[in-house]
């Protein structure tokens, strides 16, 4: 099974480099019928299926990653994106919550975190996020928290 999967990983491979996105797509889902819980394939094949416009499918695989804690917590990361750019914001946040707190303190996962929880009119859930971008240097973060929350009634 091991081998099989290994030489499934090595296919897909080549078809991705070769610009076959449905071919690679194909074959990343075989092997994970070998290999369900193998969280990097499922956030690659969610990489895939935006790649191929097929937002669901992505947003469906990188559910499949973020549940099987991909390195990086990216599946959570790119799931959260997804859906903030859908304007499912609950989904959205759900993920992104996740991705900061299984990597703390990454900068991408806060700012997208403060984003989609601005997005949903949810601003003062944004701030402590907007807090520590701006404490560590983002100039965007501090000009957000100066713009929403410094005004005078």
């Amino acid at each position: 099974l091991a081998d099989a999967a290994a030489g499934l990983a090595a296919a897909t491979a080549q078809l991705a480099a070769a610009g076959d996105t449905s071919g690679a797509i194909q074959a990343y889902e075989r092997g994970l019928q070998l290999r369900p819980k193998a969280a990097l394939q499922w956030r690659i094949l969610g990489d895939l299926y935006q790649q191929h416009g097929e937002w669901q499918e992505a947003v469906q695989a990188y559910d499949q990653a973020c549940l099987w804690v991909d390195s990086g917590h990216n599946g959570c990361y790119k799931a959260g994106l997804l859906y903030a750019q859908h304007q499912l914001y609950d989904l959205a946040i759900q993920r992104l919550q996740r991705t900061v707190g299984q990597e703390r303190y990454w900068a991408p996962g806060y700012k997208a975190l403060a984003n989609a929880l601005i997005d949903a009119g949810r601003a003062q859930d944004a701030r402590p996020y907007l807090e520590y971008l701006s404490k560590n240097g983002d100039s965007q973060a501090q000009k957000t928290l100066q713009e929403m929350f410094s005004q005078k009634p």
